[in-house]
């Protein structure tokens, strides 16, 4: 990289974020680092619900930025387009709903000009997406180890190399050795190019330096809407890249199958299912108890009666989420033709 400050790409695909993308904008345009060294371009899903007028009003007060349209409607696309729009050195990807400090640009650099990896990126800082109880709820879950497992950008600011990072700050080349996102994925393509990314011997770095605010769903219905999608679209991710299997992402779906396996086989009146059902029902209920009660200490006694139903639900979405991911696959199987095993 050379000792002049090489010229940065923001890249952020939105859709129907008429409610977060100011916030989220104004966080990449108010950044510390020179504003003739970077761009911004906004890919925008055909959204519906105002978000087009304000990038509009946006575009045209800023120069540095520029909307494109996504028509194909989904996330890797319009990463894509924007990734074959941009001209910076460094490619960072950002999105509607989070919001990077102002300093970020210019620590991505320094950083990615000292480390040796290919991607960097930070933790997420899960924030409350309202002032309900719920919103505050969700926010725990989703950064706590009993509710989304080791995955370290979310549960911790552990600064060392990692399989994957939310919002990564990309060398220009990286997509050049192992293609841009995966179009076939409508959630989970930042896994998978991370997963290729490893296997090609390239690295992937995390720090606290780089720690990003991030407002997750406001409502249980909406976290379990994403749960299920989320689930669901791990066998799509697998099946396109079987290096990027974690065991994190598939728990939801042993706790489910298990569940109602045993359940089933208690029908017929045998007693070893149900002994271990109620053996494992107790695990759970033991690490659902001690994780409400770590968060209630700490925020406060109402969580003890909101925090189980969120977790229990959320860990139950995702798992059904997941079998119907099987179902899918099984169905379509004879059409799939990009499925990629290595």
């Amino acid at each position: 990289m050379n000792s002049a400050k090489p010229f940065i790409s923001v890249i952020m695909p939105v859709r129907n974020e008429a409610e977060f993308i100011e916030r989220s904008l104004r966080a990449v345009i108010n950044q510390d680092y020179d504003k003739d060294k970077y761009e911004i371009l906004v890919a925008d899903g055909m959204s519906n619900d105002g978000t087009t007028e304000i990038l509009n009003k946006f575009e045209s007060k800023y120069s540095f930025l520029h909307l494109i349209q996504n028509k194909k409607n989904n996330t890797p696309s319009g990463l894509n387009l924007a990734i074959s729009s941009a001209i910076g050195e460094i490619i960072i990807r950002v999105d509607g709903h989070c919001e990077i400090p102002s300093d970020y640009i210019s620590k991505c650099v320094v950083l990615l000009s000292k480390i040796k990896a290919d991607v960097i990126g930070g933790p997420i800082n899960t924030k409350p997406n309202g002032k309900s109880y719920i919103a505050k709820g969700i926010s725990y879950v989703t950064s706590h180890p009993f509710g989304v497992g080791n995955s370290m950008f979310r549960i911790s600011k552990f600064s060392g190399y990692v399989d994957t990072v939310p919002f990564g700050a990309y060398r220009r080349d990286v997509f050049g050795k192992i293609g841009n996102f995966n179009e076939n994925l409508e959630r989970n393509q930042d896994n998978e190019l991370c997963s290729r990314v490893l296997e090609s011997g390239g690295r992937i770095y995390m720090t606290d330096e780089l720690l990003v605010n991030y407002y997750n769903q406001r409502y249980l219905t909406g976290l379990l809407k994403q749960a299920f999608k989320t689930g669901m679209w791990h066998i799509s991710t697998l099946m396109n890249n079987v290096n990027s299997f974690r065991l994190r992402h598939f728990t939801p779906f042993a706790f489910v199958t298990f569940t109602i396996t045993l359940l089933v086989l208690s029908v017929f009146k045998s007693e070893l299912p149900l002994i271990i059902f109620y053996f494992l029902a107790g695990i759970y209920l033991l690490f659902l108890l001690l994780s409400t009660l770590h968060i209630s200490i700490k925020k406060g006694a109402i969580f003890v009666i909101i925090l189980p139903v969120i977790f229990f639900s959320y860990h139950f979405a995702y798992g059904i989420g997941t079998w119907m991911g099987i179902f899918k696959l099984l169905k379509n199987s004879p059409k799939a033709k990009y499925f990629r095993f290595n």
